[in-house]
């Protein structure tokens, strides 16, 4: 007898790996899926932004003896990091001077009539508290009046605290729980040289006065939008002294990245789009794991095939408006792409070379 040995089929198994990378992010994100959304290490704490980017423009900004509307200094791009004490001036005599609050240590105090103190004396929430005295010494109130910081002094000193009072330096005050850090920014959390998820940091970039290139109309003290023959209109504003060909170099230069990018992702975006749609039979095929394989080449090649003749045909009908000689070319190259694909699907439709006669003796030519 003959016995029979059963194989088992080996299974695709899929393995999915998540990587996480910490970077600072405007507003609160919960970008974390698999397992670390519920990791405490990987959770993002901050469910809320208490303060949001703002912008803030110059109202009269002068150029030479003319005067920039609000179009162009909006267009302003040569931002630089900003450090607002460095900016401040000094303060003028007789003018009351501003201290910050500092708490060294809770010392002998009771941790929850501090947090109430805080609360109260700083107008922070009692959560918002909690986390200054866990992370002393950390600035409680910032450029408080004299008045002001000396009783809350008193009144943490009274409780068992320790405490005490620096002199605010000029610039930006720290909001109660953010620390100024080296240039001039504004840092919540423990160690600004090692951020965790869920610190926070607020900086300053200022466009600072220098020369500039315009392109526009004149209009009495001003400038405005000039308006072409076939109605575009042209404006624009570049740092720095430029010529009139220099200016419009930079600008077709820009044009021209930004077409390709749209070519390139118009066509990346098209073959994704078609290899979905064939998805399902590729689905269907990868019942047999070799197969599915196979298949899902095939028609990734078919999608992105079709992808790259329809993009072709698509900018050579644009060109042949403006550049026949160049649109008529890429339509023939687009027609050539097209007819290969319905040539190669028709070729396999077929399945190869015709069959051979079946037996007999090789037919001879007809003779006169």
């Amino acid at each position: 007898k003959k016995k029979k040995k059963k194989t088992k089929k080996k299974k695709k198994k899929k393995v999915t790996t998540w990587e996480y990378k910490q970077e600072w992010k405007e507003g609160a994100p919960e970008a974390f899926q698999g397992p670390g959304k519920s990791d405490p290490k990987y959770k993002n704490p901050v469910t809320s932004m208490p303060y949001s980017s703002q912008k803030w423009m110059a109202e009269n900004v002068d150029l030479g003896a003319f005067k920039l509307p609000p179009r162009f200094i909006d267009n302003f791009s040569n931002f630089s990091p900003y450090d607002p004490s460095k900016a401040a001036t000094a303060a003028a005599d007789g003018a009351e001077k501003k201290f910050d609050v500092v708490l060294e240590d809770k010392g002998s105090a009771s941790p929850v009539k501090v947090i109430k103190a805080i609360s109260e004396t700083a107008g922070v929430g009692l959560k918002e508290a909690k986390a200054l005295i866990a992370q002393t010494p950390a600035t409680i109130k910032s450029a408080a009046s004299q008045g002001d910081a000396d009783k809350l002094k008193a009144e943490l000193e009274g409780l068992g605290a320790k405490v005490k009072l620096a002199e605010a330096k000029g610039g930006v005050a720290a909001p109660a729980g953010f620390k100024t850090i080296p240039g001039g920014k504004l840092y919540k959390g423990t160690d600004p040289n090692a951020p965790t998820v869920g610190d926070m940091r607020i900086a300053w970039e200022i466009a600072p006065a220098g020369d500039c290139t315009v392109v526009g109309v004149q209009k009495g003290n001003t400038f405005d939008e000039y308006v072409s023959k076939n109605g575009n209109e042209i404006s624009g504003i570049h740092m720095g002294i430029e010529t009139k060909q220099q200016f419009f170099a930079k600008e077709q230069a820009a044009n021209a990245m930004m077409l390709w990018i749209l070519r390139i992702g118009g066509f990346i975006f098209m073959g994704i789009g078609l290899s979905m749609v064939f998805r399902p039979i590729v689905v269907v095929a990868d019942v047999i794991p070799i197969l599915g394989d196979i298949v899902g080449l095939g028609f990734a090649l078919a999608a992105f095939g079709i992808a790259a003749v329809v993009s072709l045909m698509t900018i050579a009908i644009g060109w042949l408006f403006y550049r026949p000689l160049i649109g008529i070319p890429l339509v023939l190259l687009a027609v050539g792409g097209l007819v290969g694909l319905i040539m190669m699907a028709k070729g396999r439709k077929g399945g190869g070379a015709a069959p051979a006669p079946a037996g007999g003796a090789p037919m001879a030519d007809p003779t006169a």
